[in-house]
């Protein structure tokens, strides 16, 4: 009995409940329990008696999804495509599957049986909440691209000054340390650079985790726009392979300057890490705040 109503659902079409003649629905009473074309609604519903207290809300309230133009999507002409010539009529919970009434009768008789449309309904929700997780992973991920690039920066303004400070040690000690100063400036480039490649690293990791965020975004929006519903049963599944979010190392704050020391010939100077607190992003915290 069940799969009969399912079948005949499947094949009424969804017209105004009043005219019986538009098919671009845009409304439904609450009250009356009724889809309307706008026609109906401001010419024909409105007559009806305390009309006006009646709550009528748009087609997209009801969770009826369409292309925007106020045309339903259809439910009733699903080819399946295990039985040629038949049309799905039901969807198959325990086998996460369309079915037409053959493949009901042959293979998921004694199984969980919905209608089509309320298995839609069911999955589109399960894909706003995964929207939802992709999106917060998507602005945590911002968070940690800005906290990078501030770095960047901060680390290039720390270079910036600690070569000017190399210099001018270097132009006190001229005569004597020529030598030293070169071989010190070999080495803090050697650190620098070795620092920079780090943070590359890690700002290389934050675009493609960024770019996949980002592609299974656009797949979830064009899901969302799409009138194909066997497509966007297929779709859904392809979102099960999110990639994990890759660790980020954030724990290049140590700022490299120069300090000088006192004025001895055989002691010019050393590099040095330090962190400076109030200076640069406190990485920590904004850290503590990604993992809560």
């Amino acid at each position: 009995m069940a799969l009969s109503k399912s079948i005949q659902k499947a094949q009424i079409p969804l017209p105004c409940e009043l005219c019986e003649t538009e098919t671009k629905i845009q409304w439904k009473c609450i009250d009356c329990n009724l889809l309307l074309c706008d026609k109906c609604k401001n010419k024909v519903h409105s007559k009806i008696k305390k009309a006006k207290d009646h709550k009528i809300i748009t087609i997209k309230e009801v969770g009826l999804q369409g292309d925007g133009s106020g045309q339903i999507l259809n439910f009733s002409d699903i080819s399946c495509k295990d039985h040629s010539g038949q049309v799905c009529c039901l969807f198959c919970k325990t086998c996460d599957h369309l079915v037409c009434p053959t493949g009901v009768t042959k293979t998921h008789k004694t199984h969980e049986l919905v209608e089509i449309e309320k298995a839609f309904r069911m999955r589109m929700e399960v894909l706003k909440n995964r929207k939802e997780k992709l999106e917060k992973q998507h602005e945590d991920w911002i968070k940690n691209k800005e906290i990078l690039n501030a770095l960047k920066e901060t680390n290039k303004l720390s270079i910036d000054q600690t070569q000017k400070d190399i210099l001018k040690q270097k132009e006190v000690w001229k005569q004597a340390g020529d030598q030293y100063a070169t071989e010190l400036g070999s080495e803090f480039n050697k650190q620098w650079r070795l620092k920079e490649e780090a943070i590359e690293t890690e700002r290389s990791k934050v675009k493609h985790f960024e770019q996949h965020l980002t592609n299974k975004l656009q797949l979830i929006d064009n899901m969302n726009l799409s009138k194909d519903v066997k497509k966007f049963f297929e779709d859904t599944k392809s979102l099960d392979d999110v990639k994990k979010m890759p660790n980020i190392n954030l724990n290049h704050s140590q700022l490299t300057r120069f300090v000088p020391l006192k004025i001895l010939q055989s002691y010019f100077g050393s590099i040095q890490d330090e962190n400076h607190k109030d200076k640069i992003i406190r990485i920590e915290a904004i850290k503590g705040t990604l993992l809560n």
